[in-house]
């Protein structure tokens, strides 16, 4: 073994003594950047110097009037871009707020521009990215030129700059600019939840759990979904689609007229936040810088890797707007399809139901479902199904006395009238009721009203309220009903009451889906 040892020894040293050099030359390289001079070094901290200069007072009245002259208190080297007197007094309007500019101007860092070659991008105190050019013998600071070069002083060094250069707004900051009601809406996402590597155990409360110190973090659910749109980044972009407050206004306007609202306050804020903004969140936030040639082909994968339509004749690429981390455009013409509010609302039968494991079911938290235990299933009928798939009830002793109802809801629906329509397998049967907000509907399958139907009677044609008939196919039927008793906006809520045995010995239902659309009779 000590043989071993000894010649593994000289393997050992050497590995040690390439990661020695390795990191020697690694701080070299930073040392070089960051820290090697080659210019004339001064005995005097930077603002002081600074103040020798009557044309860099207007700087330095800014950072004192925002004390931001306190972050030279911290013991670290600092670089300024400072503008002259005459440079200030031009500035027209900023994208920001002062204090925004000012911490643009400065890095927490040393910065030796003579050793940056071609170009280069450098984080500012205010967290955004510089970009800085040196070639051809001139150097500039994002597109103002650097015109003077400070000396070294104790505490860092400053470059005079001969033109304006201020920070680019963010997404966000854009949004917020031109559109107080998203920033709203992007603001109400935030969420608080407790981290728990942040929090610390405490004891526990008289039923056993845990009692923390809470830690609760903050999350933007807009940005975790979509794009960190108030980061700032090096390289990752987005674009985004937008709509100035104007053609959101005039679009509500066209929303609450065709629903027959008396304005656009009666449209529902819920259903602006709920529906609508995610909805034109999907359709309109993108990865990357795209520019006019990327919309072309009409469909492009939107951010979270969904296809979407996008006409390329109704961007006003002339509004194109370049930020820190993305771009953005505005529609030309801010139309939200009717598709939208009347559109179709489609419920698949599988998805009432969750997978526990071992080919076992459970009704989901928001299915309600009475009487007598029933063990639900999802079954895989691929090429029949409309989503491949259905939900399977079959009731032990059909001919019993079984109590049986199943309740569940579908969202943001608007006040109107409304084609409800149920597709499910011929067979099992059942005689059930449909109930809307616990009204029992009437239905005619083509043979009179009723306030009730048999699974069984699908085996034959159906007449529909559109006056179509529908067709038993693949053991497959559907039929549909006029619903009226929906007169706000909100949740409604759907129950399929089994009544008594049908015609078939097997009683239950297979159901493919339940689908909800605004109707009007013609």
């Amino acid at each position: 073994m000590r043989i071993i040892r000894e010649s593994i020894r000289p393997v050992r040293t050497g590995i040690l003594l390439m990661i020695v050099l390795t990191i020697i030359g690694c701080r070299k390289e930073m040392d070089e950047y960051f820290y090697s001079d080659t210019e004339e070094y001064v005995d005097i901290a930077l603002l002081n110097l600074l103040s020798t200069n009557d044309d860099y007072s207007s700087f330095l009245s800014i950072l004192d009037n925002y004390n931001i002259d306190t972050i030279f208190d911290k013991e670290r080297s600092i670089t300024l871009f400072v503008p002259t007197n005459e440079v200030i007094e031009s500035m027209g309007e900023l994208h920001l707020d002062t204090i925004d500019w000012i911490k643009y101007l400065i890095t927490e860092s040393y910065i030796n521009i003579a050793h940056i070659h071609g170009t280069k991008k450098i984080q500012t105190s205010g967290e955004k990215f510089s970009v800085i050019r040196n070639s051809g013998g001139s150097a500039f600071f994002d597109d103002a030129e650097i015109t003077l070069t400070g000396p070294l002083c104790l505490d860092g060094k400053f470059y005079e700059l001969s033109g304006i250069a201020q920070p680019l707004p963010n997404l966000y900051e854009f949004i917020a600019l031109t559109n107080p009601f998203y920033k709203s809406y992007i603001d109400s996402q935030d969420s608080s939840y407790l981290d728990l590597g942040l929090s610390s155990p405490k004891g526990y409360d008289p039923e056993g759990n845990t009692i923390y110190d809470t830690a609760l973090t903050t999350v933007n659910l807009f940005e975790e979904e979509y794009f960190p749109i108030s980061q700032e980044f090096r390289t990752k972009k987005a674009t985004m689609l937008l709509f100035s407050q104007e053609q959101l206004d005039n679009a509500l306007a066209q929303i609450a007229e065709d629903l027959g609202l008396p304005a656009t306050e009666d449209i529902p804020y819920q259903w602006i936040n709920d529906v609508l903004l995610p909805y034109l969140s999907d359709q309109g936030v993108f990865w990357n810088d795209l520019s006019p040639i990327d919309f072309a082909p009409g469909r492009i994968r939107n951010i979270k890797g969904d296809s979407v339509n996008v006409d390329p004749a109704n961007i006003d690429y002339n509004s194109s707007f370049e930020c820190s981390n993305g771009r953005s455009y505005n529609y030309l013409d801010f139309v939200i399809a009717d598709s939208v509010y009347k559109g179709r609302n489609v419920i698949q039968g599988e998805h009432l139901v969750i997978y526990k494991g071992s080919n076992l079911y459970a009704w989901k938290d928001e299915v309600i479902v009475t009487g007598n235990p029933v063990n639900p299933v999802a079954t895989f009928t691929p090429g029949f199904a409309d989503n491949d798939s259905t939900l399977v009830v079959r009731f032990d002793e059909p001919n019993s006395n079984q109590e049986f109802s199943m309740s569940f809801k579908i969202s943001n629906i608007f006040p109107g009238t409304y084609r409800l329509l149920f597709r499910l397998k011929t067979t099992p049967s059942g005689v059930f009721q449909i109930m809307v907000n616990g009204v029992v509907q009437n239905i005619n399958l083509g043979y009179g009203n009723s306030d009730r139907v048999d699974i069984y009677d699908l085996n034959e044609p159906v007449r529909s309220i559109t006056k179509e008939v529908f067709r038993e196919k693949n053991g497959f039927n559907s039929f549909d009903l006029l619903v009226e008793n929906i007169t706000e906006y909100g949740d409604v809520t759907i129950t399929l009451l089994y009544v008594e045995p049908g015609k078939w010995s097997d009683n239950g239902f297979i159901l493919d889906y339940v689908s909800l659309e605004n109707f009007k009779e013609e």
